[in-house]
């Protein structure tokens, strides 16, 4: 008799489990399309990349690969003071070690750039490869190919604009020490922007100005 009521108590146990166990399965929501996308094996849903997407993220990641190098040349410097490695200090030596190219992978990177430039078929392909080659020649200490790669993002910019391609460029011109360009640039730069402050208020009705590449050439 104890035996059964025992029987009878945890049978009783697991039909309650069993019941809360399917109350909250009826309960968990369905599943959205970005997680029923991920339960899809990848290579059903994405499709293979083209030759101009593999080698830009090979430059990618040779690029990676070299920063990555340096920063372990810096952390094996034994510099004896931590704030060498620091400031203006630290970007200098940064600078040296990446140029120097111990390892290569710089070099590799710029290589497979110079590739992918050639397998662009888009303006936009153009831009990523552009942008990344600036990079890359300002890397190396090639700063004549920055300013180069820098004006060419500035032209291949989307319709919309990019800021940012101001800024690269302004940069491009420290780095190869034409410093009237620079001048130049930065004057332009502050009337674009004062030119937009004023549209954004609604008090400017003037015709936009030149753009800057043209302005600057």
């Amino acid at each position: 008799m104890e035996a059964t009521m025992r029987l009878r108590g945890v049978v009783a146990v697991g039909l309650l489990c069993s019941l809360a166990w399917c109350c909250r399965w009826r309960e968990r929501p369905s599943p959205t399309p970005v997680q029923r996308a991920r339960a899809v094996p990848a290579g059903a849903r994405l499709q293979s990349p083209t030759p101009f997407a593999r080698t830009l993220r090979e430059a990618q990641e040779w690029r990676l690969r070299a920063r990555e190098a340096v920063k372990r040349q810096m952390d094996a410097q034994d510099t004896g003071a931590s704030e060498f490695v620091d400031g203006m200090a630290g970007e200098a030596l940064r600078r040296e070690l990446m140029a120097r190219d111990q390892g290569g992978d710089l070099r590799r990177a710029r290589a497979a750039a110079r590739k992918a430039e050639s397998l662009a078929r888009s303006r936009s392909e153009a831009y990523r490869v552009a942008a990344l080659l600036v990079l890359l020649e300002c890397a190396a200490g090639h700063h004549r190919q920055e300013l180069q790669e820098a004006f060419k993002l500035l032209r291949l910019q989307p319709h919309g604009g990019d800021p940012n391609a101001l800024k690269i460029l302004q940069h491009a011109t420290l780095c190869s020490g034409q410093l009237r360009l620079r001048h130049q640039l930065t004057l332009l730069i502050n009337e674009q922007q004062a030119r937009h402050r004023e549209t954004t208020r609604g008090s400017s009705t003037r015709r936009p100005g030149r753009p800057v590449w043209q302005a600057a050439g």
